[in-house]
């Protein structure tokens, strides 16, 4: 029970109730950057425990080329730069990214044209509404194929 008790305090969540003795409800923190895992292990924390997530870029036959590791609660959007940047040190071969809409945002899609990759990405409906929402001020919607977009569906 010491053992216990002392993660839970440790952690920064539920502990003892002062009122009757018995333990709070609720998760121990929510708290990412743990203090004994160095950033670059990739493990993450959250309330289902450690959690890893793997960035990949992969060809059309779905062989991996590249990956990346990062902690779990960590976002797509921010690996997918540096896992071009990887892909790129080991293969100059041009080639098309076809990605989903973790992918859209303005910045990314920036990027990749200064890069001069080109991609093919479908835009978020709240992207959508907002473009459309500035009227003719809101500028043209980013080239899409959805043809070519058809080639990103794992057999």
């Amino acid at each position: 029970m010491m053992r216990v008790e002392h993660e839970y305090k440790r952690a920064g969540g539920a502990g003892l109730s002062g009122r009757l003795g018995r333990w709070t409800q609720g998760a121990p923190s929510n708290d990412k950057n743990r203090p004994d895992e160095p950033a670059d292990h990739a493990i993450g924390g959250s309330r289902g425990g450690l959690t890893t997530k793997i960035h990949a870029l992969a060809d059309t036959l779905c062989c991996l080329v590249t990956v990346l590791l990062s902690a779990g609660q960590a976002g797509d959007n921010p690996y997918l730069i540096p896992l071009l940047t990887a892909r790129k040190e080991g293969d100059d071969r041009k080639f098309r990214l076809l990605a989903d809409k973790a992918y859209s945002h303005p910045s990314t899609r920036q990027r990749l044209r200064d890069l001069k990759i080109p991609h093919t990405i479908p835009e978020r409906s709240d992207q959508i509404q907002h473009r459309k929402a500035k009227g003719s001020t809101g500028g043209r919607p980013p080239a899409f194929d959805p043809e070519i977009y058809k080639e990103n569906a794992t057999p």
